[in-house]
Formats: C-alpha cells, structure tokens, sequence
C-alpha cells in the first residue's frame, strides 16, 4: 500500500475525521486506501500544540481512502489548486519509517506489522491491507516469526 507523508497536526485533523481534503499542487489519480505518514518535520507554527498533543511523528500513524481529486471544493480544509477527497480514516498503532515526497511505498514495515500481530494490537486483517499481502501471506509471515523470531 502506498503511503503518503504529511506534517503533525495534519495527520491528526485526518485520523479524528475532521480534515476531509488534502491539498496537492498536481492532481493525484491514486484512488483507494493510503497509509498516512506523520513526518518528522514540524511546521514551526504547529510546534506547541504537536508537543502538547503528544503527537507522534516520523512514522506510519493511520490509513484512509482517496475517493476523489478535485478543483474545487466547498470543505473548508481545500486551498487548491487540486484537492484529495478523503473519507474512512482509521488510525492505526504508530509504525516507524522513513518518509519521503509525494507518494511512496513505505519500506521496513514488515517485521514491526507482524510483531503487532503476535502482541494482539492489530488483526490480521488490518496487517493484510497494510501490508498489501493476501490472508496466506500474513498467516505465513505470523508462523515464520512465531517459530523462528
């Protein structure tokens, strides 16, 4: 699954089901469920409430569709030029990565994913979508690391 880096409290806004639009220079043709990165760097404006938030950053925080990108938009979230619509988010136990611009695919996710899976903080389902891997890859994944670490 692809994921997408945004600075703290944006990801926060996203995940509480508050900011329905994220706002893109270029318009984005990726429809369907992305991960939501909360990058490292700290807009210096948001600073205080991100610390007194407890907000966490460089890492994976949550998942939401991407329904739609349009020009216009009566949320009052969209700026433009182009907009992603956004529904269905569900915050996820915090995964740290690396980030990067634009869309990526996160890397080094695997191993931390199927550990949440043995300690019970995340179903197997969930893993599936956020790994990508059909219900027989993640049941092997599991076997794997519960027999051999």
């Amino acid at each position: 699954m692809k994921a997408l880096s945004l600075r703290q409290p944006h990801c926060e806004a996203i995940l509480s089901g508050g900011m329905d639009v994220i706002n893109r220079y270029q318009p984005a043709s990726y429809p369907g469920d992305i991960l939501i990165h909360a990058s490292k760097t700290i807009d210096p404006a948001h600073r205080t409430k991100v610390k007194r938030l407890n907000l966490r950053t460089g890492g994976i925080v949550g998942m939401v569709e991407i329904v739609d990108c349009v020009e216009q938009s009566e949320s009052i979230w969209f700026d433009g030029p182009y907009g992603l619509v956004l529904q269905n988010p569900r915050p996820i136990p915090f995964i740290e990565c690396k980030g990067d611009r634009n869309f990526f695919n996160p890397s080094d996710i695997r191993r931390p994913v199927i550990q949440m899976i043995l300690r019970k903080e995340i179903t197997h389902e969930m893993a599936e979508q956020i790994l990508g891997l059909y219900p027989h890859q993640v049941r092997n994944e599991v076997f794997q690391m519960e027999r051999y670490g």
